[in-house]
């Protein structure tokens, strides 16, 4: 959420509509940023210790859906479109690293 929302923000000046705009950011973010959650979810269940933990990864992620999208509009509305982008692909590629970390301990 932390990217989606400012990218909808600059489709639709770009689309003119926001429809068409939340359209192209959904079908292209689904396809990146949709993945490392199953992927960790399958992690998870492989290992019988870690697997209890996967109600708890269910609700963090609902929880951070929430906090990301509040926090898109706030960096959004104080520095603009571009730093909300750049903040969430760094937070992307940062956990991005740590999970790949997480799987290579296993």
């Amino acid at each position: 959420m932390l990217i989606d929302i400012p990218l909808i923000q600059k489709f639709i000046l770009y689309l003119g509509h926001p429809v068409l705009a939340f359209n192209y950011v959904l079908a292209g973010l689904l396809i990146g940023s949709g993945m490392p959650f199953p992927r960790g979810i399958k992690i998870l269940s492989e290992n019988k210790k870690k697997s209890k933990t996967i109600p708890v990864m269910w609700g963090l992620n609902g929880a951070m859906s929430v906090v990301g999208s509040v926090l898109s509009i706030m960096l959004s509305m104080e520095f603009g479109f571009t730093i909300a982008i750049l903040v969430g692909a760094l937070l992307y590629g940062l956990i991005s690293l740590l999970s790949r970390n997480l799987v290579i301990a296993k």
